[in-house]
């Protein structure tokens, strides 16, 4: 005959949860929440930052570049020369990005006038020459600051240096990273 003792009922012990209980996930989204707020205006004031930097980095680029040679020209240079019955000489060019799918095409480039056929215009460049006496110049010892220019058609002889001003204006338009900036130079060429 066999002897069937009862087993003793073995007390389970409760199991160990793993994971996070709802209160602790919206705790701990709450969190993460408060600390983003904090860091996404300073992202983005960095990323606005970093592209003003790279668009005046560009600007004093485009600027030099353009500079450069019309600096060595000679000083009656057709390029340099005030229109006759005109105190300035305005020129405005245009850059295009071209197409951006394409890197390098023909159209990335700087255009007369505003193009509208040439892909994405991302700089505008409008130059003024004029011609200036010793006595117009501003801090200039004696000088005035009046700046009266003097007519195109006056004998090269009266001129005293050209002043040549070079402004460039991106044609981004406002944004998340801010609108677009405008640089200006401006240099003495003196006769």
């Amino acid at each position: 005959m066999e002897l069937n003792y009862p087993r003793r009922a073995r007390r389970r012990r409760p199991l160990r949860q793993s994971g996070l209980s709802l209160v602790e996930l919206l705790i701990a989204m709450g969190l993460l929440s408060f600390i983003a707020i904090g860091i996404v205006p300073m992202l983005m004031s960095s990323l606005a930052s970093n592209n003003r930097g790279w668009e005046s980095t560009q600007a004093a680029n485009f600027a030099k570049s353009y500079l450069d040679p019309v600096l060595q020209f000679s000083y009656e240079a057709g390029s340099l020369k005030v229109p006759t019955g005109s105190t300035e000489l305005l020129d405005t060019w245009s850059y295009s990005a071209g197409q951006l799918a394409v890197m390098g095409d023909a159209d990335e480039r700087w255009h007369p006038g505003t193009p509208i056929d040439q892909g994405q215009l991302t700089w505008a460049r409008n130059t003024r020459v004029r011609y200036l006496q010793t006595g117009d110049l501003p801090n200039w010892p004696g000088g005035t600051a009046s700046q009266v220019p003097l007519d195109g058609g006056v004998d090269v002889s009266d001129v005293s240096y050209k002043e040549i001003q070079v402004q460039l204006t991106t044609v981004r338009q406002g944004g998340m990273l801010g609108a677009g900036q405008r640089v200006t130079f401006q240099v003495f060429k003196s006769f």
